[in-house]
């Protein structure tokens, strides 16, 4: 992890930026073996209906650091009952819920709380034996800033050129290592997991934020296909969030394709 990251928000910030913007941009693509997008995202008050495809172009935002920003990606649980409805779920209560937030982990465990309420009601009315999704999220407001993440959906920060994942991957990956099994990771955490077996146990990092800060939020339909040196590279060169966004969806297709896209990027920016 960078060094930054291990110190107290109160000791961080000699880069700090006094006054700023960040630029972001969001994409999301079906990919080129899926008849269906089960990814979902919140970016400024957008929300994708249940049923949708590829975004022809990125949706891109230009906002004062002081103001409230909340962006999240969400993908529905392969192989789960009704995974875009259970990531239309979730994304519409984080939205409803972006008015009463503010950039604090209290806040944002509060949001994480609301989003699984709202999968577990549609497994309920819907009599579904089991649906669920990953989330990542970011918020941040007058340059601090909180990632929280469940599943093995992904959030980075490059700064100096350096890459540091800054979510937590909860799968059974450590389980299969052991045993010798040869598949992909199992989720252990997610929206929707039943709380009478394990609770619900977001991971959540806050840090301030640095001109020059570029982070992303993905599905793994981008980091099962492009490796994170390919990532880093590509995010240190883009000359804007929309390029870069569009660069990595490429990148994914590229390599096979084999899942739902989804990718928001954000820089601090002075001025």
């Amino acid at each position: 992890m960078h060094d930054a990251l291990r110190q107290p928000l109160a000791l961080l910030g000699l880069r700090k930026p006094a006054a700023g913007r960040l630029c972001l941009a969001c994409i999301t693509n079906t990919g080129g073996h899926r008849d269906h997008n089960e990814d979902n995202f919140v970016f400024f008050g957008t929300v994708l209906p249940q049923e949708h495809q590829s975004m022809e172009a990125p949706l891109k935002e230009s906002v004062l650091l002081d103001a409230l920003t909340v962006v999240a990606v969400f993908d529905g649980m392969g192989g789960e009952l009704m995974g875009d409805a259970a990531t239309f779920a979730a994304a519409s209560r984080l939205n409803e819920l972006v008015p009463s937030l503010d950039a604090s982990e209290s806040d944002l465990l509060r949001a994480f709380r609301g989003m699984q309420d709202a999968v577990c009601d549609l497994r309920a009315d819907r009599r579904l034996s089991s649906t669920g999704t990953t989330v990542v999220v970011l918020c941040c407001r007058n340059g601090v800033a909180f990632v929280g993440n469940l599943g093995d959906s992904k959030a980075f920060l490059v700064r100096d050129g350096e890459l540091v994942t800054l979510s937590v991957s909860h799968t059974d990956e450590w389980l299969l290592g052991q045993l010798g099994l040869d598949r992909k990771p199992a989720l252990t955490q997610y929206l929707g997991v039943d709380e009478t077996d394990a609770p619900m146990e977001p991971h959540v990092v806050g840090f301030e934020l640095e001109l020059g800060d570029r982070i992303l939020l993905a599905s793994d339909g981008l980091t099962d296909m492009v490796d994170e040196s390919s990532i880093a590279r590509t995010t240190c060169d883009a000359a804007s969030m929309e390029e870069l966004v569009c660069d990595l969806c490429d990148q994914a297709l590229a390599h096979g394709g084999e899942d739902n896209v989804t990718i928001i990027a954000c820089e601090v920016l002075a001025g």
